[in-house]
């Protein structure tokens, strides 16, 4: 019982944390796509 909690707190602590870089990563490669996108604006058709 204790050994199946402490292993579900580690697996959740994991989850979380590919979670969090795996959001991190989208905002990432949103934020290089929008800016890509104002410099194909900017620099004309």
């Amino acid at each position: 019982m204790i050994v199946s909690e402490v292993f579900d707190h580690q697996q959740l602590a994991i989850n979380t944390y590919q979670y969090t870089h795996y959001i991190k990563a989208i905002y990432e490669i949103r934020a290089r796509e929008s800016c890509l996108a104002c410099d194909i604006n900017r620099y004309g058709d």
